[in-house]
């Protein structure tokens, strides 16, 4: 629920800042798209393997990295697939903000 309350903040955000969420989820909706297709193929099995463990591991050196900086050892390791549940999750949560009217803020 608080991540349904939060996703009704958007209308507050900037335009470019709602542009900058939008195309991020836009684009790892479309690498797994473009993968499965890869994936499809006999002959664009290699490619697809390559591309998804190239990005497996270039995630893996700036998450390791930061996971570092913020003491937090042990997040890393399974932060792909956080990303891949959540392409799955945002989803309902955007579904659920249509049906779910947070209480008002008062001061």
């Amino acid at each position: 629920m608080q991540k349904v309350r939060h996703l009704t903040t958007a209308p507050l955000y900037t335009s470019t800042s709602r542009m900058k969420i939008g195309f991020d989820f836009i684009i790892k909706y479309l690498f797994y798209f473009v993968l499965v297709v890869l994936l499809c193929f006999k002959n664009t099995l290699l490619i697809g393997l390559g591309l998804f463990m190239l990005k497996i591991i270039f995630q893996m050196i700036i998450f390791n990295k930061a996971a570092k900086k913020l003491k937090e050892p042990d997040l890393w390791a399974l932060a792909f697939v956080y990303e891949f549940v959540l392409l799955f999750v945002y989803p309902v949560f955007h579904i659920a903000k249509m049906f779910f009217k947070p209480n008002k803020w008062t001061n």
